[in-house]
């Protein structure tokens, strides 16, 4: 699981400094270096806590009325790894019931 969230958190950064999965997300640098990862038993999970990091993800209308269209780099980051992930998930649970 480790691997996997790990494998993760790094693509979601990328995305995010480089604009591989969405539009770029990128100003001060906040927004990428405030996405982290935490594995508890099965469960991972990659969050950002930026107060603005639901506003970028999914999009919000501005204060003149203007929409701010959303750059989901969580999303289709995952979409896009979905494959690996499993993959990296099958493989440990090849390991451990060996």
């Amino acid at each position: 699981m480790n691997t996997a969230v790990l494998f993760l958190e790094k693509e979601i950064k990328e995305s995010i400094s480089q604009g591989k999965n969405a539009l770029r997300a990128f100003d001060t640098g906040l927004f990428a270096r405030s996405t982290t990862s935490e594995v508890k038993g099965l469960v991972g999970v990659v969050k950002n806590d930026v107060e603005y990091a639901q506003s970028i993800e999914y999009g919000h209308f501005m204060k003149n009325g203007a929409f701010y269209p959303e750059r989901p780099h969580f999303r289709n980051t995952l979409f896009v790894n979905k494959e690996k992930i499993l993959s990296f998930l099958r493989s440990k649970i090849r390991e451990t019931t060996r």
